[in-house]
């Protein structure tokens, strides 16, 4: 494989959607592409011969100071990145997960421009793609259609 196609593969990403006992969520707003300046549900890259659930509550440890408890399997976001030299491909399961312990705050400034927790009816705008696929699953109501390009999702929110 020549080293144009390796970089043609998905990768594994993973997030999660942390919930606090009074209900709200904890979003982190990007600082760096892609969607940066977007609210975003905390997460990150899957090491290799990590287990994905581990990953999810490392990269909330690394970049928020937050323990959590995985819940379950909320969704897959899949995820097109056509703007960036070359163009990503990620695959990411986002969880439901408890808050446990551990006050949020930005531990990895480089990435992270600010975090804060949320009622799911007045979240800040704008949001990543991530959280507009995985909102209708947290409320128990139709997945979102991602037949489409992401390209293609990002002009439908606009």
């Amino acid at each position: 494989m020549t080293g144009d196609a390796a970089q043609c593969r998905p990768r594994l990403g993973c997030g999660a959607v942390v919930i606090r006992t009074d209900g709200k969520l904890l979003l982190g707003k990007r600082r760096r592409a892609p969607e940066a300046g977007c609210w975003g549900w905390l997460g990150g890259k899957v090491e290799w011969m990590e287990a994905v659930q581990d990953a999810v509550a490392r990269e909330i440890r690394e970049e928020a100071d937050v323990e959590i408890r995985i819940v379950r399997l909320l969704c897959v976001v899949d995820q097109f990145e056509t703007e960036l030299t070359p163009p990503q491909h990620w695959v990411s399961p986002v969880y439901l997960a408890d808050h446990i312990a551990g006050d949020a705050r930005v531990m990895e400034p480089g990435a992270i421009e600010a975090l804060g927790w949320f009622d799911a009816s007045s979240l800040p705008q704008p949001i990543t793609h991530a959280v507009r696929v995985a909102l209708p699953f947290l409320a128990g109501g139709k997945p979102a259609d991602q037949s489409r390009s992401y390209e293609a999702h990002r002009k439908a929110a606009l």
